[in-house]
C-alpha cells in the first residue's frame, strides 16, 4: 500500500515537472516579446526632452537643426543688409546727422530699417570708432562718419550742420602745455567749434539746429 501511494507521488511530481516548464517557458516567451514591442512603441511616442529639442534630435521633426540654421543665415543676410543701408546713409551726407533724421531718410528711400536698428547699428559704428559723436545743446546725440581716421576736431555749422575736420596743431600744442603745468599725463581731449557756414552767412538768419 505504501508503495502505491509512493509511486503516485512520484508520478504527481513528474507531471508537475514537466507541466511547469513548459508553461513556464511559453509564458516567458509570450511576456517578453510583448514587452520588447511596448517598450518599442514607447520610445516611439516618448516626448522629446528640452536636451533633445536644443539639440534637434528625438521624435520631433526633422530638419530642426538645419531650420535653425537656415533662419539664422537669413537674419544675419537681414542685419547685414540694414547695417550696410545706415552706414551709406551716413556716409552720404556731411553733416552730423541724428539717428532720427538717419532714420527718416531710410524709409524715404524705401528702406526698411526700424529704428531701433538704426540705433543699434550707430551705437556698433562708434564702439568700432567708424564714426565721430556729437551731444548738441539740447542733449540729441549726433554722428558723422569722418574722412579723417588720425585725431581732429571740427568746424560745425550750427544752422544746417555742415561740417569741416581741422587738425588744429595750435590746440594740441596748447593743450599739452597748460596740462603739463599743472602736472596732468595722459590727457586727452575734444574740442568741437561752432558757427554758420559761408552759404548760411550769405543766406541770411536762419533758425539754429
Amino acid at each position: 500500500m505504501a508503495k502505491v501511494e509512493g509511486d503516485r507521488v512520484g508520478a504527481t511530481g513528474d507531471t508537475s515537472d514537466t507541466s511547469g516548464t513548459s508553461g513556464t517557458s511559453g509564458t516567458d516567451d509570450t511576456s517578453g516579446s510583448g514587452r520588447a514591442s511596448a517598450a518599442s512603441d514607447q520610445g516611439a511616442l516618448e516626448p522629446r526632452t528640452s536636451e533633445q529639442r536644443a539639440n534637434g534630435s528625438g521624435s520631433g521633426a526633422p530638419g530642426g537643426s538645419a531650420g535653425r540654421r537656415t533662419a539664422q543665415g537669413r537674419a544675419s543676410v537681414r542685419a547685414t543688409r540694414q547695417g550696410d543701408a545706415v552706414s551709406s546713409a551716413l556716409a552720404a551726407t556731411n553733416a552730423f546727422t541724428s539717428a532720427q533724421d538717419l532714420h527718416a531718410r531710410l524709409r524715404l528711400s524705401g528702406q526698411s530699417v526700424g529704428l531701433t536698428t538704426v540705433y543699434r547699428h550707430l551705437q556698433v559704428l562708434a564702439e568700432r570708432g567708424e564714426v565721430d559723436v556729437l551731444r548738441r545743446d539740447d542733449g540729441e546725440t549726433v554722428y558723422r562718419r569722418c574722412t579723417t581716421e588720425a585725431h581732429h576736431h571740427h568746424l560745425v555749422c550750427r544752422h544746417c550742420g555742415h561740417t569741416v575736420e581741422i587738425a588744429g596743431p595750435e590746440i594740441e600744442a596748447w593743450t599739452s602745455s597748460v596740462a603739463s603745468a599743472e602736472g596732468f599725463t595722459e590727457v586727452v581731449h575734444t574740442v568741437e567749434i561752432y558757427g554758420t557756414c559761408a552759404e548760411c552767412t550769405a543766406a541770411g538768419p536762419t533758425e539754429t539746429l
